[in-house]
């Protein structure tokens, strides 16, 4: 696969979420995987680009369902 470190880097914030975040727990299911992957990007970036560690703290950032909000990021 042309990704793997990406990959790898994703599943590894995926296993490091908090146990009552079960949205991010991996399956056998490969595309359920690659949806988990692609809010781990959305974390990947939130680390890297604002420094965010909590993970609880960048989940709230993440915007998806009936929760939506608009955030605004001095830059």
């Amino acid at each position: 696969m042309k990704y793997n470190i990406l990959r790898n880097i994703l599943d590894k914030i995926s296993k490091d979420a908090p146990k009552e975040f079960v949205s991010y727990k991996q399956t056998k299911d490969e595309e359920k995987n690659n949806q988990i992957r692609s809010k781990c990007l959305i974390h990947l970036f939130l680390m890297v680009r604002f420094g965010i560690d909590d993970f609880k703290t960048r989940e709230s950032f993440i915007t998806e369902g009936g929760y939506n909000r608009v955030i605004r990021f001095n830059s």
